[in-house]
């Protein structure tokens, strides 16, 4: 059994090709998949791709490069669309980023 722990299937990159690239994992003999929410607004595009089969789920938070432009999120509402969507397998991306420092640590 392969299950990829962490793809982004809701970049744009992936717009339109996403049935493409999922045939092709699973030809190469990956059996899941957990796509990552990076942002909140992209949530729902998350949510999306993780329903398109049975074999795929999600997280939901968002990512320590854009930890800035959510400075009020708190741990209870990701614990709160985690819990209301089935598919929701983990809270990811966060965390710090103490490397690239694209948000502030404060």
């Amino acid at each position: 059994m392969i299950i990829d722990s962490h793809v982004n299937l809701h970049h744009e990159q992936y717009a339109g090709d996403v049935d493409a690239v999922l045939a092709r994992a699973s030809e190469a003999g990956v059996t899941g998949m957990i796509t990552i929410c990076d942002r909140l607004e992209n949530w729902p595009a998350v949510r999306a791709v993780a329903h398109k089969q049975s074999n795929i789920w999600c997280s939901v938070g968002v990512h320590p490069h854009y930890a800035k432009d959510f400075q009020n999120l708190e741990a209870g509402t990701l614990i709160d669309l985690a819990r209301a969507e089935p598919k929701v397998v983990g809270i990811g991306e966060c965390g710090l980023d103490l490397y690239y420092t694209h948000s502030p640590l404060d």
